[in-house]
C-alpha cells in the first residue's frame, strides 16, 4: 500500500502486482479514438470487452499498443513501469498483466489528474457501478479504480487506486492485498481504507 502524505508513504510488502483494471485509467486515456461509451464502461462497471475494444484502438498489434499505453503512463508521471507486449499468462489480457508497483501507480493517479482531458475519466471515477464499491471508493466523495485477478500462490490479488476526503483533506491511495477469496480481499482493501 502506498499513499500521499506531502510525500509518498508505503507500507505492506505486495506492492509490485499485475495492475488487472486498475490500468484502464490510463488506457482510457490514451484510447482518444475510442468510443465514450466503452471509455464510461471500461471504468465504472470495469467492462473487460470495451477495455478490448479500446486496446485494439490503440494501434494493428501489440507491441505498438504497449507502447503508447507506456508513454500514457510516462505523460502522466509514472517513469518506471513497461506495458508488456505479449500476453504473459492466458487467457487475461496484455495490458492487465502490466506489473504495476502501487508507489508508481499513485504518482501517475497525481499527475494525471492535473492533465487537461482528464476530466470525464474523473468524473467515471467518481460514479462507479453499485458492485465497484469497496475498499476507497466505500469512503466520503471517493475517485477510484480498482482490478483483481488470480493471486500468484492461489486465490485472489485485489487492488485499487485514487482518493477520497478526510477531515484533513483529500487523501491520495493505491494498495493491494492477495486474499483466498474476492469477497476477502475487497472487505480487506476496505478496512485499510478506514484504518486512513
Amino acid at each position: 500500500m502506498s499513499w500521499w502524505d506531502d510525500t509518498v508513504r508505503s507500507a505492506g510488502s505486495l506492492t509490485a502486482a499485475p495492475a488487472w483494471s486498475t490500468i484502464k485509467v490510463p488506457l482510457v486515456l490514451v484510447a482518444t479514438s475510442g468510443s465514450a461509451a466503452d471509455k464510461r464502461a471500461a471504468i465504472r462497471a470495469s467492462d473487460n470487452d470495451a477495455a478490448e475494444r479500446l486496446w485494439a484502438s490503440l494501434g494493428s498489434n501489440d507491441v505498438h499498443r504497449a507502447g503508447r499505453l507506456t508513454q500514457e503512463l510516462r505523460r502522466g508521471g509514472d517513469q518506471r513501469t513497461m506495458v508488456p507486449t505479449t500476453r504473459l499468462q492466458a487467457p487475461w489480457s496484455v495490458f492487465g498483466q502490466t506489473p504495476w508497483e502501487t508507489d508508481d501507480q499513485l504518482r501517475y493517479l497525481l499527475g494525471f489528474a492535473s492533465l487537461p482531458d482528464s476530466g470525464a475519466l474523473l468524473e467515471d471515477m467518481r460514479h462507479l457501478d453499485a458492485q465497484q464499491h469497496w475498499g476507497i471508493a466505500d469512503r466520503t466523495r471517493p475517485v477510484a479504480k480498482g482490478g483483481w485477478g488470480p493471486a500468484r500462490q492461489g486465490g485472489y490479488l485485489v487492488r485499487q487506486f485514487g482518493w477520497f476526503e478526510t477531515p484533513g483533506g483529500r487523501l491520495p491511495v493505491a494498495m493491494a492485498v492477495e486474499a483466498g477469496s474476492f469477497g476477502e480481499g475487497t472487505q480487506a482493501l476496505t478496512t485499510l481504507a478506514n484504518a486512513l
